[in-house]
């Protein structure tokens, strides 16, 4: 079918209007209608010369960002990895630019996650993949740009694809919320990583840009850690997920994605994926002088890059066989809510007019690069149909009552030994206090009694709210203030805020210029302190714990008189003070004496104070 558009020149020109039906580069059938987004359409289309399905997307010539999704096409054509849906062809036709992809089937993480979390090793793993393939990306200069959870499919077969890749970016552009300038797009890869484990872990998005999950929440500017949002997160998890997206120039920073995998393997206990290649610099991939010559770039064709440059990765095949450690497949298994990137063909459009077609009505339909392909739920213990054993609970089965190959009567036999090494253990109970208990003459040895130092309490501490707790800076001049409206963050019960000192330029250790500064804490009363546990942000820190004598009411304005309970050199993480004999005190101090560096200088940080009697 023809249709016309009005030039420049006031006259019109014929042109092939597309719809249901047409043809692409004389190859591709175009079917379904999935999404239009300001003016790009996406479509499911058949490839009439390899009977399989593909991703068309198709935008006018004269749209300002048709020159740019070319160039994103043939950067995205020049990354090699099994885990990235390939660019398969880049055409010019007529007045339209149209971009074939590879067709994945499966479901999304966006529609995965509201439904069912995933257990941390299986997040683990997933963004593990996603973190080697996109350091596969960066190692050649080349960004994602858009690593969304709309854009990271979990296969039929238990893998993981990553879709959109550079092209999903150009098309909805890179804005950030507030006006402020966007992380370029490795540095919103690496974040992303971050942002994806989070979401796997508690179903909320704090990446960039924004997603279809719900935002993370935040406090003091800080997202919250995952450990916050949702109970059984392991430690390991939450500090990699915290140290991606609230970075701090006083912790471990993650910088790359090879530095994300290796953490993840560490965590998984596989140390030989994630490898260390280098990052080269980003290309721009904006700019087609930026990229390889037409020559250079002829693997672009009707049957996509040639088999020659796309090296296998380890372990795969053409049917995609499930990695040792990874979810098994599914192949029994309709993922939820989906249309797109899958394998069996959807019901036919309505008719409708070839040029202006209606996307598919079909709720299962989402905004972004690919809408997948599901009827039915995930299957469920007991609900019909055992669920893949990579993806079900991470409790290892109950392993076999008995042996078969174990000599009868021989459970008789360890039975027979348990039962004499208890009489042994039943005789020396009732004969030692025979042997070492009262003399001849009468006299009694003395009984041991509970110690009532911190060692030897036979009680459980408990916890001692303060009155009070104030910066303590007695050496600061007139105005000797420590960052006073973040000493509430040091007692609130969250690790992840935390009072901080001003930044210092020489250190670590402060004196001669101070002899120190910390927190002062008021207990409102007299109280036996018998522990005091500081949680330092980084280290090391040399740092003391001061108490006022009995009988103090007013509270201390300098060290002078304060008795030091215990004082350690080098110290980081989670502290313990305690001295060898409970300290009765009104009034005490976490004296800190030397920093750890800062990016500017040295400045220390306190996330959390709590005292037990």
């Amino acid at each position: 079918m023809v249709g016309s558009e009005l030039t420049f020149d006031g006259s019109r020109v014929a042109h092939r209007a597309i719809g249901p039906g047409s043809l692409v580069a004389s190859r591709f059938r175009l079917e379904d209608l999935l999404e239009e987004h300001s003016g790009a359409r996406f479509w499911r289309a058949t490839d009439l010369t390899l009977a399989r399905n593909v991703a068309v997307h198709v935008i006018r010539r004269d749209d300002p960002r048709a020159a740019a999704v070319l160039t994103a096409a043939r950067t995205s054509a020049t990354v090699s990895d099994a885990r990235i849906l390939r660019v398969l062809d880049a055409v010019e036709e007529d007045v339209y630019v149209n971009i074939v992809h590879e067709w994945g089937s499966g479901i999304s993480l966006d529609r995965l996650l509201p439904d069912e979390l995933l257990e941390p090793r299986r997040a683990a793993w997933l963004v593990r993949e996603v973190a080697e393939a996109i350091a596969v990306a960066h190692r050649q200069g080349v960004a994602h740009g858009r690593l969304l959870p709309e854009n990271v499919l979990l296969t039929d077969v238990g893998s993981v694809k990553l879709i959109g890749f550079v092209v999903d970016g150009v098309l909805h552009g890179r804005r950030a919320s507030g006006g402020a300038a966007p992380p370029s797009e490795h540095e919103s890869d690496v974040l992303n990583l971050g942002a994806l484990l989070y979401a796997c872990l508690t179903g909320k998005w704090a990446g960039f840009p924004d997603s279809a999950l719900p935002a993370a929440p935040y406090d003091h500017d800080r997202v919250c850690r995952p450990r916050q949002v949702r109970a059984g997160v392991p430690k390991p998890l939450d500090a990699i997920c915290d140290q991606v997206l609230n970075p701090s120039p006083r912790g471990r920073r993650f910088e790359t994605a090879v530095e994300v995998g290796a953490a993840l393997s560490e965590y998984l206990g596989d140390t030989i994926g994630t490898p260390a290649v280098e990052v080269s610099e980003a290309t721009a991939f904006l700019d087609p002088a930026a990229l390889r010559t037409p020559e250079a770039s002829a693997g672009l064709s009707h049957d996509g890059p040639a088999a020659a440059q796309q090296p296998a990765r380890p372990g795969s095949g053409a049917l995609e066989e499930t990695q040792p450690g990874i979810p098994v497949a599914r192949a029994d298994i309709a993922p939820r809510g989906s249309t797109a990137m899958g394998t069996g063909q959807s019901r036919p459009s309505a008719p409708a007019s070839p040029t202006d077609p209606a996307p598919v009505d079909d709720d299962r339909t989402r905004a972004g690069f690919a809408p997948l392909a599901a009827t039915g739920p995930l299957p469920r213990p007991g609900a019909g149909g055992a669920p893949p054993s990579g993806w079900g609970s991470e409790r290892r089965d109950d392993p076999p009552s008995g042996d078969p190959h174990e000599r009868p009567g021989s459970t008789w036999w360890r039975l027979a030994a348990v039962i004499g090494v208890l009489a042994v253990v039943l005789l020396a109970v009732l004969v030692a206090p025979q042997l070492g208990g009262t003399s001849d003459d009468g006299s009694d040895d003395p009984e041991p009694t509970a110690s009532s130092g911190p060692s030897g309490s036979t009680r459980s501490l408990q916890v001692v709210e303060p009155a009070s707790v104030d910066d303590f800076d007695p050496d600061g001049g007139d105005a000797p203030e420590e960052n006073a409206d973040l000493v509430p963050l040091a007692t609130d019960g969250k690790p992840a805020t935390a009072w901080e000192t001003k930044t210092y330029f020489d250190g670590p250790v402060l004196a001669p210029y101070r002899a120190g500064l910390g927190l002062l804490i008021d207990l409102g009363e007299e109280t036996e302190v018998r522990q005091v546990s500081v949680e330092l942000v980084s280290g090391p820190y040399d740092l003391e714990l001061l108490a006022a004598p009995e009988g103090t009411e007013t509270a201390p304005t300098g060290t002078e008189g304060l008795t030091t309970v215990e004082a350690r050199s080098g110290a980081s993480g989670e502290v313990a003070l305690r001295g060898n004999e409970t300290v009765r005190t009104r009034y005490l101090v976490v004296w800190l004496t030397a920093l750890p560096r800062a990016t500017d200088g040295y400045q220390g940080g306190i996330a959390e104070v709590v005292v037990r009697s």
